[in-house]
C-alpha cells in the first residue's frame, strides 16, 4: 500500500507538471517541470527523499517494463530508421560518453566541496584529502546509520546461516 501511496504522488506531480506546462506562456516539457516541482518540494523539505526508497527500489526492479513499448516501436518503425541507423548508434554512444563524464566531474566537484564543509565522515574514502574528525570513525558510522534496520551482529564469532 505504501509503494501505491508514493507512486500516486509521484504521478500527481506527473499531472502537475502536465497543468504547469498548459498554464505558462513558454513551452516547456512537462517531465521538466515535473522534476523540477519535485525538487522544489525536496529542497524546502516538504517531502524527504527517504519516503520515496521502496517506490524507488520497485521502479529500478521494473525498469525493463518500462522500457517495452519504445522496444516495440523501434521495431515497427525499423524501416523508416534502417537507413539512419548508423548515426543514431553514434549519437547515442557519444552522447553517453558525454553523460558519464559530466556525471563523473559532478560527483568529484561535489565531493570537493562536501570535504571542505565538512560534511564527509571521518575514513570514508572518497579520492579527496579528508580531515581528521574528533569523533571516531566507529561512531561516525553508528550516528550516520542510526534509525536504520539493524541486524544483530554473529553471536561468538559464528556466522548466521
Amino acid at each position: 500500500m505504501e509503494i501505491i501511496a508514493q507512486l500516486g504522488f509521484i504521478i500527481g506531480v506527473g499531472y502537475a507538471g502536465e497543468l504547469l506546462a498548459r498554464l505558462l506562456p513558454v513551452r516547456l516539457p512537462a517531465g521538466v517541470l515535473g522534476i523540477i516541482l519535485v525538487f522544489t518540494a525536496l529542497s524546502l523539505r516538504l517531502v524527504k527523499p527517504r519516503r520515496f526508497g521502496k517506490t524507488a527500489d520497485f521502479i529500478s526492479a521494473q525498469m525493463g517494463f518500462f522500457f517495452l513499448p519504445l522496444s516495440v516501436s523501434v521495431l515497427q518503425n525499423y524501416q523508416a530508421i534502417s537507413p539512419v541507423l548508423f548515426q543514431i548508434i553514434v549519437i547515442c554512444a557519444i552522447s553517453t560518453l558525454i553523460t558519464f563524464a559530466a556525471s563523473y566531474g559532478a560527483v568529484r566537484l561535489l565531493r570537493v566541496v562536501m570535504e571542505k564543509r565538512g560534511r564527509l565522515l571521518s575514513g570514508v574514502k572518497t579520492g579527496v584529502k579528508t580531515r581528521r574528525s574528533s569523533v571516531p570513525p566507529q561512531e561516525a558510522v553508528l550516528k550516520e546509520t542510526a534509525g536504520r534496520e539493524e541486524i544483530p551482529p554473529a553471536q561468538s564469532g559464528k556466522v548466521r546461516e
